[in-house]
């Protein structure tokens, strides 16, 4: 709960499922081009999640439906920022 932001490092290709599951005081993430996929239940629970910056061109693959990468995410609240990086 004590988590309050995180930027993956660029050496990350995948975000695995359940990684930052319960987090409950994380704010916000930056996902960096490298990641391509974001596993089932990644952020689950991360209800204070309010900022999210991808900078991918290409937006990850993501688990959806009951067991989506972003479960328990306030979607209403929480913004998505693309950034993308040039290479």
């Amino acid at each position: 709960s004590g988590l309050t932001s995180v930027t993956i490092p660029n050496s990350v290709t995948n975000i695995d499922y359940s990684t930052f599951y319960g987090c409950s005081g994380l704010i916000s993430v930056s996902i960096p081009s490298a990641v391509t996929n974001i596993g089932s239940y990644a952020f689950y629970g991360c209800s204070k999640l309010s900022e999210i910056t991808c900078l991918s061109p290409t937006p990850p693959s993501l688990s959806t439906g009951y067991s989506s990468s972003f479960s328990g995410v306030d979607q209403n609240s929480c913004a998505l920022a693309a950034r993308a990086t040039k290479t």
